[in-house]
């Protein structure tokens, strides 16, 4: 992990010391969250259905999609999506706001097979989400107002931690100032 990112073990994800460099985030009636590195582009900020098949168990207010692009081989040594020189690679992660407390994002993905730990993310309580095989890994952070599920089918947990260190919470000027759409 990178600098001031945190370190996992097993069971959690704990921030560094604050002498580390993190800065430790108080908790935030904002009702977005922004991830704000520059190597992640925002594809697409929305607001979530509410109800049909599309509406997410538990319910989500908003998804941020960004995605993260190169040439050659990707930031885990992965090379490109065919022998050909100069292929390409794509990372994706979804950030979803959700009302549920951290107790009830717990019980809906432990009842959908996933592991579920308990966890720190630079000072904020959070859950580590582990897919198996074929299914995403994700991280839920507590911000306040919300809870931020950063998901990814790319992604390790180790990297998810890292980003959603890296997320800020935003108002509906700051969502709409970087692409989202409000109901």
């Amino acid at each position: 992990m990178t600098a001031g990112s945190g370190t996992l073990s097993p069971t959690s994800a704990t921030a560094p010391p604050a002498d580390a460099g993190t800065t430790l985030r108080p908790a935030s009636d904002a009702p977005y969250a922004l991830l704000v590195d520059p190597t992640w582009d925002l594809g697409e900020a929305f607001p979530a259905a509410t109800e049909g098949p599309m509406a997410e168990d538990p319910p989500a207010r908003w998804f941020a999609e960004y995605r993260r692009a190169g040439v050659g081989t990707d930031p885990r040594g992965v090379p490109g999506t065919s022998a050909i020189e100069g292929s390409t690679w794509v990372e994706l992660v979804r950030l979803s706001g959700h009302d549920a407390g951290l107790a009830e994002m717990r019980s809906t993905y432990g009842s959908f097979g996933f592991a579920v730990d308990d966890a720190d993310v630079a000072g904020r309580p959070a859950l580590l989400v582990v897919g198996s095989e074929g299914n995403p890994n994700g991280v839920v952070v507590d911000q306040g107002a919300i809870r931020v599920l950063l998901l990814s089918y790319q992604l390790t947990i180790e990297q998810l931690v890292e980003l959603a260190a890296l997320v800020e919470p935003a108002d509906e000027v700051g969502w709409i100032a970087a692409g989202g759409r409000v109901p």
